[in-house]
């Protein structure tokens, strides 16, 4: 063979070897599976769980797929919807956990977990669009109600029992979780009184706040639901439970009537009355002696009527103090009926019903409080008693709270039924109608 048909062969033999490299680089190869989304916060939890936990998350193998074989991962469409871990001794934080994004069911039932659930940041977290239960119950959960779960608004099962949650119960809960189902906070530490927006969620069919240290009366929109509900909290009333709400009263802390004008004002009245005392002064001066001798006069005639009064008034305080039912309402302090008959009164006026006192109360339960009142008798024809009818009015009205209305603090019905004492606010601005008509009316703009 020439060497001329050699090259020729040799030629045809390399030409396919010489190709297979442009066909290998632009060829598809087979990829590797990518992994699941959610895997990295799964890892990132179990990590860091306590070391003394046992092997219970020993199939959660970082090389599989947790909608696979992991325990206790439930998915849907390749994302984790269902996280289920009950009763495996768990501990440590779950904060990882708020970032699977489809997840829409968690329970971590009867672990140890210990952190404090208000440090659980949701304000950014995705399970405020699809987490729907939440079951966190007999764990060791401290701290106080965690704010952050108001924000998930598509929750309908919170189960927070057997923990160690203190404070109060959030007021706005009712508004902002308006598709509860279920509501578990039992065997807590929480205080306070039952937020009334509780009783105004919808479809609350399951709710349990017992074994705590709530007090105050149970919202009436909560009495259809049994006494378990509400059991062994020593200062609960009301509702489906068996102690009647006292609700006891006296003046309050801070309860001062709003201001009528404002300050410039007040101090140009001031400046008026102080120029007119004076002239007045010099006047009186004049008329002095003469008015002295009819002071003396009247002096010894009001003795007497006084006296009178006195005895009159003695003999009615002890009628009302022989029986009758006292009927306080709510506010931070606390007087007896007894406190109003020692204490030192000055008539206001007499109407068509009855008059009206300015009562100042002296020691007794009312040391500590603003003790100044108003105590308004009523005298009652025989066929005029109490009932219950009015029993009722009274606790209605005893209820309204108004900053332009003088509210009715507590009220006194004899045991015979004659006479009724009603305990408001003493405001001491004066009566609407010397503002209106007196000396110096008031100015409304």
């Amino acid at each position: 063979m020439t060497p001329r048909r050699l090259h020729h062969h040799l030629s045809l033999l390399l030409a396919p070897l010489l190709l297979l490299p442009l066909f290998a680089a632009t060829s598809p190869l087979p990829l590797l599976p990518s992994p699941n989304p959610d895997l990295g916060p799964l890892l990132a939890f179990k990590l860091s769980l306590s070391r003394h936990t046992p092997a219970a998350l020993s199939s959660w193998d970082p090389a599989a797929d947790p909608c696979a074989s992991w325990r206790g991962v439930s998915c849907r469409g390749g994302r984790v919807a269902r996280l289920v871990l009950v009763g495996l001794r768990l501990d440590g934080p779950i904060h990882h956990l708020a970032g699977l994004p489809r997840l829409a069911l968690l329970s971590l039932n009867n672990n140890s977990f210990s952190s404090p659930l208000h440090r659980l940041d949701l304000s950014l977290s995705p399970w405020r669009s699809h987490l729907k239960h939440l079951h966190l119950s007999h764990n060791r959960f401290s701290g106080p109600f965690p704010v952050s779960f108001l924000r998930l608004r598509r929750l309908r099962r919170l189960d927070l029992a057997g923990n160690l949650i203190s404070g109060t119960i959030p007021p706005e809960i009712g508004l902002l979780l308006r598709r509860l189902l279920t509501l578990r906070l039992e065997e807590n530490e929480l205080d306070g009184a039952i937020p009334v927006s509780v009783g105004s969620i919808p479809g609350l069919t399951d709710l349990n706040v017992s074994h705590n240290r709530l007090v105050g009366e149970i919202p009436r929109q909560l009495s259809s639901f049994p006494l378990s509900s509400f059991a062994a909290n020593p200062g609960l009333c009301g509702g489906s439970l068996l102690r009647r709400c006292l609700k006891n009263w006296t003046a309050s802390c801070d309860r001062r009537p709003p201001p009528m004008v404002n300050g410039r004002k007040i101090r140009k009245w001031v400046a008026a009355i102080a120029g007119a005392m004076s002239a007045t002064i010099a006047a009186a001066a004049a008329v002095a002696m003469v008015a002295l001798l009819c002071l003396k006069r009247r002096a010894k005639n009001r003795e007497v009527e006084v006296a009178e009064k006195g005895r009159k008034e003695g003999e009615e305080a002890e009628e009302a103090e022989e029986g009758g039912r006292m009927e306080l309402f709510e506010g931070c302090g606390r007087f007896a009926l007894e406190d109003l008959m020692r204490g030192s009164a000055e008539m206001l006026g007499r109407g068509a019903v009855g008059s009206t006192y300015r009562v100042v109360m002296e020691g007794g339960q009312a040391a500590e409080v603003e003790a100044a009142v108003v105590v308004k008798r009523v005298r009652r024809r025989v066929k005029e008693k109490s009932g219950k009818e009015e029993e009722e009015l009274l606790g209605e009205i005893g209820g309204w709270r108004h900053p332009n209305v003088v509210s009715l603090r507590a009220y006194h019905d004899s045991s015979t039924g004659e006479e009724l004492l009603l305990v408001y606010d003493y405001l001491p601005s004066g009566s609407l109608s010397n503002l209106l008509h007196g000396p110096f009316p008031l100015l409304v703009s």
